[in-house]
C-alpha cells in the first residue's frame, strides 16, 4: 500500500508542479511578448522618424538641384549670348553682358559651395570644371573689353 500512496503523490506533485510550470511558461511568454511588440512599437516609431528625415532632406536636395540648374542655365545662356560673334541690334552692350555674366557666376558659385554636400563627387567634379571653364572665359573676355573701349575711344577721336 506504501508503494500505492507514493505513486499517488507523485502523481499529484507532478501534476500540480506541471500546472504551476505551464502556467508559469504562459506567464513568462506573454511577457516576453509584450516586451517584443513595445520593442516592434519603438522600432517602426523610430523607422517612421526616419522617413520623415529622409523624406525632408529628399525634398529640400530636389529644390537645391532645381535651382542650381535654373542659375546654371540663366549663366550658360548670359555666356552664349556674350560670346556669340554677332551681336543682335537692340541688346545690352557687351561690358553689360559681362557684368552679368559675372554676377550670375558668383551667385552660381556662392550657391554651389555651401551645398556641394548634396551632390555626387563625381558631378561636384564636372561643376567644379564647368565653373573654372566660366571663369576663365571670364577672365579672357575682360581685356578685349578694355582693348574694344580704347579701341573705340579712338577711332572717334579721329573723326
Amino acid at each position: 500500500m506504501q508503494w500505492q500512496e507514493i505513486i499517488e503523490f507523485l502523481g499529484g506533485t507532478t501534476a500540480i508542479s506541471l500546472t504551476v510550470g505551464l502556467l508559469g511558461k504562459k506567464a513568462i511568454e506573454a511577457y516576453l511578448a509584450g516586451r517584443i511588440e513595445a520593442y516592434k512599437n519603438n522600432l517602426e516609431k523610430i523607422a517612421n522618424e526616419h522617413a520623415v528625415r529622409f523624406q525632408r532632406l529628399h525634398t529640400e536636395r530636389a529644390e537645391i538641384v532645381k535651382t542650381f540648374y535654373e542659375k546654371l542655365v540663366f549663366l550658360d545662356d548670359t555666356l552664349h549670348s556674350t560670346l556669340s560673334f554677332f551681336q543682335k541690334i537692340g541688346e545690352p552692350s557687351l561690358e553689360d553682358k559681362v557684368g552679368k555674366l559675372s554676377d550670375q557666376f558668383n551667385e552660381l558659385r556662392e550657391y554651389f559651395l555651401p551645398k556641394r554636400i548634396f551632390f555626387e563627387k563625381k558631378l561636384c567634379d564636372l561643376i567644379d570644371k564647368i565653373l573654372e571653364s566660366a571663369k576663365g572665359v571670364f577672365y579672357d573676355i575682360t581685356p578685349y573689353l578694355l582693348i574694344h573701349k580704347v579701341y573705340l575711344i579712338n577711332t572717334t577721336e579721329n573723326y
